[in-house]
């Protein structure tokens, strides 16, 4: 049963110490997070962090960006030295995203009352619909990984570490119903610079088990026929893929595809930013090269290097900044 008492924040909290848990308490400002962040600070010693949501945080009394989050700081009760700083700049719409050069006043204001203990920058280019990037039931594209492209622009372009954050295959913010409709199968499936969609036809809900089933195989089977899928040396999520397209297995549970989504995403992500740290430190010193480990997630590490699409249907457009 629901509890009545004190804020659903605080209750994770005290949640998260009974079970033993080391965390860190996110505060978003302008939202009702405050009380239950700062009393960690206090109690539990692992400082904070303070999410500053790019375009939508208000700054009253014509204060900066840096004069806002200095004052959040004093709030809490910490210095920026025990703070993890979060940009979010949630869903990065195509055609109108941000480039590392619109940051940099941004970031300058940002970091001024530093230094921080973790600069991050967060972003997704994943809508609430599918529709919304033009990839319609029953068909699919690709979805340009914004987010990160602009952090690489950021990293080769500013002194400080920015670490980089996604939203994995999912929206920040949960699905219009009333504008998208009910689900349909779909498969999501990050690439270097992209995330592939395949949609399914038909409300899925609606859909009669063994017509899920094969819907889920067929995409499965496109998803294999791409040349952008790695293979099951990849991850456990890619072996699911292909015993999926195989008939060998049937999952329809969408949670279970979000799960085979998301834990590739990680794979991806990890293997590009660890090829990019051994590039980094090999550059730096020719006679100690850092190999990245084994898996075909690390060899598709450039950041400008496009992606082959299915050669009858669709090109996957060329990453910006």
């Amino acid at each position: 049963p629901a509890r009545s008492v004190g804020p659903l924040f605080e209750i994770v909290l005290d949640e998260a110490r009974r079970a033993g848990l080391t965390f860190v308490p996110v505060h978003s400002i302008g939202t009702g997070s405050f009380g239950a962040a700062a009393s960690s600070v206090v109690q539990d010693g692992r400082g904070v962090a303070i999410r500053y949501r790019a375009g939508t945080t208000v700054s009253m009394g014509g204060r900066t960006v840096g004069d806002t989050l200095k004052l959040e700081c004093d709030r809490l009760g910490a210095t920026p030295s025990d703070v993890d700083l979060i940009i979010d700049l949630g869903w990065m719409r195509p055609g109108s995203q941000m480039s590392a050069g619109d940051l940099t006043s941004f970031l300058d204001e940002a970091l001024a009352p530093g230094p921080w203990r973790n600069v991050i920058v967060a972003g997704t280019p994943v809508p609430r619909s599918l529709t919304e990037v033009g990839i319609t039931e029953g068909s699919f594209g690709f979805i340009p990984r914004l987010e990160w492209l602009l952090w690489n622009d950021l990293h080769r372009l500013r002194p400080e570490r920015i670490v980089y954050a996604d939203y994995g295959i999912q929206s920040p913010k949960t699905p219009n119903k009333s504008k998208s409709g009910p689900g349909r199968a779909n498969i999501r499936y990050t690439t270097a610079e992209a995330i592939l969609a395949l949609r399914g036809a038909g409300a899925f809900n609606q859909l009669a088990p063994e017509v899920r089933v094969q819907q889920y195989q067929e995409l499965s089977r496109r998803l294999v026929e791409n040349p952008v899928f790695n293979g099951r040396a990849c991850c456990s999520a890619d072996l699911t893929v292909e015993l999926c397209a195989e008939g060998q297995i049937g999952p329809t549970s969408q949670t279970v595809w979000r799960r085979v989504g998301t834990t590739h995403h990680f794979a991806q992500v990890v293997g590009q930013l660890r090829a990019l740290e051994a590039q980094e430190v090999a550059a730096s010193n020719p006679s100690t090269a850092v190999e990245p480990r084994p898996g075909r997630a690390t060899r598709r590490s450039s950041t400008r290097r496009p992606e082959p699409a299915k050669p009858t249907r669709t090109r996957e457009p060329r990453g910006t900044s």
